[in-house]
């Protein structure tokens, strides 16, 4: 099943404390996609506001992670092998 309140505790029971400091919420869920939120605080802000790159990167990880376990139907460790960006 990949309902928001499963995938949701996949990300409580799963990720690293630092991850779910970024309080991510799980505002949809279907096999195979998951859509996240995460609120722009002032722990995750640069100079003037900017949410920072590594709170992005995290988050799309942190995607990718949970919509295989979507599309999966349970949760399964996976691990990053490579992840690029451009700001």
């Amino acid at each position: 099943m990949s309902d928001t309140a499963t995938v949701g505790r996949w990300l409580g029971e799963n990720f690293a404390p630092w991850v779910r400091d970024l309080a991510i919420e799980v505002a949809e869920a279907a096999p195979g996609r998951v859509v996240l939120r995460v609120p722009t605080t002032p722990r995750i802000a640069r100079v003037g506001g900017i949410v920072c790159g590594q709170a992005m990167m995290a988050l799309a990880d942190t995607a990718v992670a949970l919509a295989l376990a979507a599309l999966r139907g349970a949760f399964v460790p996976t691990t990053t092998v490579s992840q690029t960006t451009t700001f």
